[in-house]
């Protein structure tokens, strides 16, 4: 069979234009501003999400392993989306003390969503980027500090019983030679 000339050169013209495409998605930047923070190895299309799901399927579980190998502060791709994964204590109050964060709208991850959830819908405090989550947020605050949390009397009770916990779980593992029924 005689192949055209023309169906030859349309054949060029399409692998060239895979070729650019790929390229243009390759190559797109993410958009931060300053320094950038760490991130594991990324999947062009999918991002960290396969990444994620080699560490553990339980998202929980690999934002913990992600933040144990790359610092308190995350830079992941889910989907198409960035997001910052801010795990420590003091990062987070510094992002939720700051004024320039305060107000600004959380971005809209339905990547996000959809892993964590199991669907596309925002509720709760968690993933949540609209109205619903600044008052949520503000009430939870109030009823916490309503019950004491953030007040140093009740700090420190509560630090004291922690230690007794922990001193009576070190006494049962040295009781039972390290073998614990936690039924």
């Amino acid at each position: 069979a005689v192949v055209s000339t023309q169906s030859k050169m349309f054949v060029v013209f399409l692998l060239c234009l895979i070729c650019f495409l790929s390229w243009l998605l390759l190559r797109k930047s993410s958009g931060w501003k300053g320094e950038v923070p760490p991130c594991p190895p990324m999947h062009p299309i999918f991002g960290n999400i396969p990444t994620m799901y080699k560490l553990s399927p339980i998202p929980q579980f690999a934002f913990h392993s992600i933040a144990m190998e790359f610092g308190n502060l995350v830079r992941l791709k889910m989907g198409p989306k960035f997001m910052l994964l801010v795990s420590g204590f003091d990062e987070m109050k510094e992002l939720h003390g700051n004024e320039k964060t305060e107000n600004r709208a959380h971005a809209e991850l339905q990547t996000a969503n959809l892993v964590y959830r199991g669907q596309f819908q925002t509720k709760g405090i968690l993933l949540n980027h609209s109205e619903e989550f600044k008052e949520l947020r503000r009430f939870t605050l109030k009823s916490l500090r309503d019950l004491g949390i953030g007040k140093n009397s009740s700090e420190e009770i509560i630090l004291e019983e922690c230690r007794e916990v922990v001193e009576k779980i070190k006494e049962l593992v040295e009781e039972r030679n390290g073998i614990m029924n936690l039924d």
